[in-house]
């Protein structure tokens, strides 16, 4: 939880936004299609027998930092997109049930 937090508090810097330039939606396919790639290695690593113990731990760790980097910039793009008050308040409430929950 402290490392996806840690991972979530960089990730402007890591999509552009900290430099000035916001990313836009061609952004977040990006990020998926990575996200669907470093899924896909697992996988394949895992059905290949390759260290199996190694990729599940390594792989879950970059699934989970790729994840952080992708949840935020789409909480980003929600909230850029969206033009009322109204629906930056209703994200807000959104995670706040999600993160009593957990």
């Amino acid at each position: 939880m402290i490392g996806y937090g840690i991972i979530q508090g960089i990730a402007p810097r890591i999509t552009g936004k900290a430099s000035g330039q916001p990313p836009q939606g061609k952004s977040a396919i990006i990020w998926a299609l990575i996200l669907a790639v470093v899924t896909g290695l697992i996988a394949f690593s895992v059905q290949q027998q390759w260290h199996p113990e190694i990729v599940i731990i390594a792989g879950l760790m970059l699934f989970g930092a790729v994840f952080a980097v992708n949840s935020s910039l789409h909480s980003y793009l929600i909230v850029s997109y969206a033009k009322g008050d109204g629906v930056s308040l209703d994200v807000g409430f959104y995670y706040m049930a999600n993160a009593w929950d957990a």
